[in-house]
């Protein structure tokens, strides 16, 4: 999983945090109070098979049931489909119904990306938008990592974690994390994802500078396929 805290210049639209609509498992609005957001009017229900693998993922990681947990990442997709709030927003919000830390929110916000709202980017405002969306998405889209959509191997992973931790970075990470990470990167890649869109996302989770986050992702991409 990715964190997400801010690259992009903080902004979030009051409009679309307070906003009274209720996203089924689809995002599609229903009513709900005035003065909540998504997370807050998402509703529960049997989970689509994005938001199992969700729940499974984070499960023990983020406080709450599993009950809450698909409220949260329903709250969290609509937001993401909605494309009207940056990921600094989205990573506010959910860090103040889980109450994580911004770090944790943005692995959140990840795990909903990767599996329960996938083939979304970030665009140069923040906001997210498809995969392929000849909106303006950040600088350098388009640029995709070259990837299969294959799984890294055992060997792989190995490999990355030694790169990784030669490197200097990650060092509190364990070998299992770092190869999630590696698997995560070949995911984005092969939904979609820019180059610099998956950058972006390092930067922003792990506070990683632009130039350590190129690496990871460059040291990611020959592993993916």
């Amino acid at each position: 999983m990715q964190r997400i805290v801010g690259v992009v210049v903080a902004f979030v639209s009051a409009m679309a945090l307070s906003t009274s609509v209720s996203p089924d498992a689809t995002g599609d609005p229903g009513i709900c109070g005035a003065h909540q957001g998504p997370i807050d009017c998402a509703e529960a229900g049997s989970p689509t098979a994005g938001e199992s693998a969700f729940i499974a993922r984070v499960r023990g990681s983020v406080p709450g049931s599993d009950v809450q947990l698909l409220k949260i990442v329903r709250g969290t997709c609509f937001y993401v489909r909605q494309g009207e709030v940056t990921t600094n927003g989205m990573v506010q919000d959910i860090a103040e119904h889980t109450g994580q830390s911004q770090e944790g929110a943005g692995q959140v916000l990840a795990a909903a990306m990767d599996t329960a709202c996938p083939g979304y980017t970030v665009a140069a405002n923040g906001t997210t938008i498809p995969a392929g969306s000849t909106g303006p998405v950040a600088s350098g889209a388009g640029n995709a990592p070259s990837g299969s959509g294959r799984h890294p191997t055992y060997a792989d992973g190995d490999a990355f974690a030694e790169e990784v931790y030669d490197y200097g970075i990650l060092q509190d990470r364990g070998r299992a994390y770092l190869n999630q990470i590696l698997a995560n990167i070949c995911d984005h890649a092969s939904e979609g994802l820019s180059k610099n869109s998956i950058v972006q996302l390092y930067m922003n989770g792990y506070g990683l500078s632009q130039q350590d986050a190129t690496w990871l992702v460059e040291t990611a991409q020959p592993k993916c396929g």
